[in-house]
């Protein structure tokens, strides 16, 4: 049977009608460009990492005072060099202090090339630690793992005279966070186990 010119003509109109529809319908699927750029772009580098202002916890008095820089420095009794020195590219430092000289909390978040290197580096702050003893004047407590949403943590405490300092570390991928507590000697370490849960949680 022979289709007439306008019959024919009528079934092509109909079949472009509806498919520009359906390309118009698909809306992003048809153009997934659209939606890609449309995905907030999520917040990257060491600095994202570090807990606000308002969110580490208080060991024993209210935080007066906060400081952020990139600078890298030792941290804690233990270490011997800072992240940088033993393979970090980059790091970020935000401190908090209050009126008296302690208590005092330091975090530094560091980022590696990659996770293998995070871990290593997470390796040599374990050995440091494991030989602290011999050349610290005081009581090197055990490492102790701390249970955290994602990533490896584990914290420590260093007792000197009437001081104590609480080391926790927490790595996640290519990162690497170190939280310091200064306070009194009878002063309890739960709020190092606190922070590294937040800080566990920013990743």
């Amino acid at each position: 049977m022979l289709t007439s010119p306008s019959t024919f003509r009528m079934t092509l109109l109909t079949c472009l009608v509806v498919a520009v529809t359906v390309l118009t319908s698909c809306g992003d699927e048809a153009h997934p460009s659209s939606a890609i750029a449309q995905v907030p772009k999520r917040k990257i580098g060491p600095a994202a990492h570090l807990l606000a202002t308002d969110k580490m916890p208080t060991a024993g008095a209210d935080w007066t005072g906060v400081d952020t820089t990139d600078a890298d420095e030792v941290l804690g009794p233990c270490h011997l060099t800072s992240l940088v020195d033993i393979g970090a590219l980059s790091a970020a430092r935000r401190t908090w202090s209050s009126s008296a000289s302690s208590p005092k909390a330091v975090q530094v978040v560091a980022k590696f090339a990659d996770n293998k290197s995070a871990w290593r580096a997470h390796q040599v702050l374990d050995s440091w630690q494991a030989d602290c003893a011999g050349r610290v004047d005081g009581t090197v407590g055990d490492r102790r793992a701390v249970e955290v949403a994602t990533g490896s943590a584990e914290a420590y405490r260093v007792a000197q005279g009437d001081r104590a300092t609480d080391l926790g570390i927490v790595r996640k991928g290519e990162y690497l966070s170190v939280v310091s507590f200064t306070s009194p000697a009878s002063s309890d370490p739960a709020p190092t186990k606190a922070a590294l849960k937040r800080i566990a949680a920013t990743f």
